[in-house]
């Protein structure tokens, strides 16, 4: 692990990137679960309960250098519970992967090539990111902190000027609260951290902890600014009774992008790009930690060839899922399962660590 560390910095970026992406795909959701444009207060709950795991994970982390979630799990729990939560989470991300494939396939061949299968699509999505996941963690670390740079920063820049002839009063009324779907949606706006279940995994391949501990709490602060940013740029573009119909929400504002002086002809095509970058580059970061937690969980020796491996079954099930709209009606249900057993297993390590410490 010493020949595969990256920086604080470019763990972050992996963590911001691959939860934006998750962002854009549940936002339809999330904005369905309130009675009023109040959603972006579930995603407040929902950072403030990433950042109260965050301290004992750390905690956790720092006690056992170059160890990952599973390692960790090997440590305080039977050889019989690693293996099952080890599955778990092969699981976990293959269908996090498939469901984003299937997402971002649909947005390609709606807004940018009508004409080519959705299964081709998928196929050149799939194999390009197989290929740059092969290439290990610092590449795709290094990778990410660009695309923050040079895309999702342009990308959010692009979609506000989308939004240059909207109504800003469509973000109210507030008041009077809907309590209940507030709390409905807390799930579904914590899905969109996914860089929370990422650097559960990642945050051993980084050199400076203390640096990283500080990183963690930044990533779900500026993840939640950028969260709650994408749905007021929805609300102020179409209001919340337009935007709950939407499947794409997001995605359909760059349609209404008009940049003055533009010397660009398809500004909606330019948006897609950078968006389709993200996706690529995301995928690269799940594809890797899945081939991760096979090796964690086989315990076999490092071997990247595992992605490759994983590659066809992500493709059949990318294939086999409904349409996104339908799958966005039952996404609820792998939503909760996950979320449910995620924080079981993370409660258990920290019941555990504490008793092993007071042991000593």
């Amino acid at each position: 692990m010493r020949n595969h560390k990256i920086t604080a910095y470019q763990n972050t970026s992996m963590l911001i990137l691959s939860s934006f992406i998750f962002q854009i795909l549940v936002l339809p959701v999330l904005i369905t679960k309130t009675n009023g444009p109040t959603a972006w207060i579930s995603i407040v709950i929902a950072m403030f309960i990433g950042i109260l795991f965050i301290k004992p994970i750390c905690k956790i982390q720092e006690k056992r250098h170059d160890k990952t979630l599973l390692d960790i799990c090997n440590d305080l729990m039977p050889t019989l519970i690693v293996k099952i939560i080890g599955t778990f989470y092969i699981v976990f991300f293959i269908v996090a992967s498939s469901i984003l494939l299937k997402d971002f396939s649909e947005q390609v061949k709606i807004f940018m090539l009508p004409r080519t299968p959705n299964n081709l699509v998928i196929l050149i999505i799939l194999l390009t990111s197989s290929y740059a996941a092969h290439k290990g963690i610092v590449t795709i670390a290094q990778v990410a902190h660009l695309t923050v740079i040079i895309t999702l920063i342009p990308l959010l820049l692009v979609t506000i000027f989308s939004t240059s002839n909207a109504t800003l009063s469509n973000i109210f009324p507030i008041w009077p609260l809907d309590f209940v779907g507030i709390l409905k949606g807390v799930p579904f706006a914590f899905a969109g951290f996914f860089g929370f279940y990422i650097l559960l995994f990642s945050n051993p391949y980084v050199r400076k902890y203390k640096v990283n501990n500080k990183q963690n709490k930044t990533f779900f602060i500026l993840s939640s600014a950028i969260y709650i940013l994408c749905f007021f740029l929805v609300m102020f573009k179409f209001g919340y009774g337009e935007a709950r119909r939407l499947v794409f929400p997001f995605n359909q504002i760059l349609k209404f992008l008009n940049i003055p002086g533009s010397f660009i002809e398809n500004l909606e095509a330019l948006g897609m790009s950078l968006s389709t970058v993200c996706a690529f580059v995301c995928l690269s970061i799940i594809l890797y930690f899945t081939n991760l937690s096979l090796q964690k969980t086989l315990k076999t020796e490092e071997d990247s060839y595992f992605i490759f491996i994983q590659t066809p079954i992500i493709y059949i099930l990318a294939c086999i899922l409904p349409g996104i709209n339908i799958v966005l009606k039952y996404i609820h249900i792998p939503i909760y399962i996950f979320s449910a057993i995620n924080i079981l297993v993370i409660l258990s390590l920290i019941v555990l660590d504490k008793k092993r410490s007071m042991a000593k």
